[in-house]
């Protein structure tokens, strides 16, 4: 499948003090960035959280298509499917 948004994988960049963090390719082309409130110290967190999310999108689409692909298919590519799958939504949620 063709897609048309900037191919991954993506990565977080450093945390900058204008309380942003930026999600970008290896090659350094900025996809997004999340903020947060300075003065608010527990938004942080919230940041980063978000950061990680938009970071593992391309493999979050990866694996919710090989998840489909693999319904159609054996029982054993579901599992493979299933575990790829697993594996990025811990990458994206820790």
């Amino acid at each position: 499948m063709t897609h048309k948004h900037t191919p991954g994988p993506w990565m977080i960049g450093t945390y900058g003090p204008n309380g942003c963090y930026t999600v970008g390719t290896k090659q350094g082309l900025m996809t997004a960035m999340t903020a947060h409130s300075v003065n608010l110290p527990d938004q942080r967190e919230q940041a980063i959280g978000n950061a990680k999310l938009i970071a593992a999108a391309p493999k979050l689409l990866t694996a919710l298509e090989a998840v489909v692909a693999a319904a159609r298919v054996s029982d054993a590519e579901l599992a493979l499917a299933l575990d790829a799958a697993r594996a990025t939504i811990a990458k994206a949620t820790s």
